[in-house]
């Protein structure tokens, strides 16, 4: 599978080190010294509990191409940067975009920018720090901690498609567990 993580920091960096690590084609979107840190040294992820460290040397860009398609981009930032990227993911050729982004304001917005069809949502059971030498020192939500909060995925419209299983099944297969939520916007 061919996925974009559009957003370089902690939970982007999570997502695309353990997504790269399963097998899949992975490419980071990162902008200004982010974008060199992993051009120089690769995304370097250190689990908090364990304090093993893995370095992927995963393809990293600072722009997206309108003909540059991805299976999924996962779309992994704060929610007062999305205004800034619409322009970009409405006029890329990709089917499918989640974002991974809280957002209490609701999603019409953004199915009015990019499209209801292929808008997915995300939220994450995962978390960490980034250091001062770029190290992503992460923990991924299991045993006690997914009593509270599971990464969840769902559609827009609430129904459990093909492709929402197969992107809860790349990130059950990379050691994220992931399950569906029909409302995600509750």
């Amino acid at each position: 599978m061919r996925i974009l993580v559009y957003g370089a920091g902690v939970i982007g960096g999570i997502f695309a080190g353990k997504l790269y690590e399963a097998g899949h084609d992975v490419t980071m979107l990162a902008r200004g010294s982010r974008y060199g840190e992993l051009i120089k040294d690769g995304l370097v992820l250190e689990d908090v509990y364990t304090e093993n460290r893995t370095v992927s040397k995963i393809n990293v860009i600072d722009n997206l191409e309108k003909d540059d398609c991805y299976d999924y981009i996962l779309v992994v930032m704060q929610k007062n940067q999305v205004e800034n990227v619409l322009t970009s993911l409405k006029e890329n050729c990709s089917p499918n975009i989640v974002f991974v982004v809280n957002n209490a304001l609701g999603y019409k917005k953004w199915a009015d920018a990019i499209g209801a069809d292929r808008l997915m949502i995300g939220f994450p059971s995962a978390g960490g720090e980034r250091t001062d030498k770029g190290i992503v020192r992460y923990f991924v939500g299991k045993g006690i901690i997914r009593l509270f909060q599971t990464t969840t995925f769902g559609e827009y419209d609430g129904v459990k498609s093909k492709r929402v299983q197969k992107l809860i099944d790349a990130f059950n297969q990379a050691g994220i567990a992931s399950v569906f939520c029909r409302n995600m916007d509750a």
